[in-house]
């Protein structure tokens, strides 16, 4: 949730809270503080086992493509090498290996941006399919100890001041989310 999202909700509670109900009733901020939680998603994703296992097998899969790479790079090392040192090229010999380095450049060149973009995607990917089961860890939480409200905290994301209290659940959130995954 952004920034400005979450201040906008929150000066809507604040006015509707002191409001007064229909009927003449006190308004709510009089009868019953607001309960407000906090999550820090970030730290959920990092420190939850289901992240944990993530994080370690896309950064398994990551060293793995940028090795392949790597051994790319060095063999269209090897060739420059051979294009600098082989005196005993004929023009002709040398003109097609200079074409073949550049061609096998710029393929190097795409393979890494397409590595890149699919890396970030299988990243943005994972993040994605967990934060959808972490919300659903914070909404069951959230009922379960009557929370009329929970926002996100992140460092990009982040409530500098509220009148109300926060009741930071992230532990809870993490715990429950790890019992859930080692359930059958």
């Amino acid at each position: 949730m952004c920034l400005s999202l979450a201040i906008r909700i929150l000066a809507l509670l604040a006015l509707a809270a002191l409001l007064p109900l229909p009927g003449g009733g006190r308004p709510l901020a009089q009868q019953a503080a607001l309960k407000v939680g906090i999550v820090n998603m970030d730290r959920a994703l990092n420190e939850s086992e289901a992240g944990q296992r993530s994080i370690k097998i896309f950064s398994t899969s990551k060293s793995q493509i940028e090795s392949e790479l790597k051994a790319k790079e060095e063999k269209l090392n090897e060739l420059e090498q051979e294009l600098k040192t082989n005196i005993m090229l004929t023009q002709s010999a040398r003109t097609q290996k200079e074409q073949q380095y550049q061609e096998q450049k710029m393929k190097l060149l795409r393979d890494v941006q397409t590595a890149q973009r699919d890396v970030q995607n299988r990243w943005q990917q994972i993040k994605d399919s967990l934060v959808v089961e972490l919300q659903s860890v914070v909404s069951f939480i959230a009922k379960e100890e009557k929370f009329d409200l929970v926002l996100a905290r992140n460092i990009s994301d982040a409530v500098l001041y509220s009148r109300f209290e926060f009741t930071d659940i992230t532990d809870k959130v993490i715990q429950r989310y790890n019992r859930i995954q080692k359930s059958p």
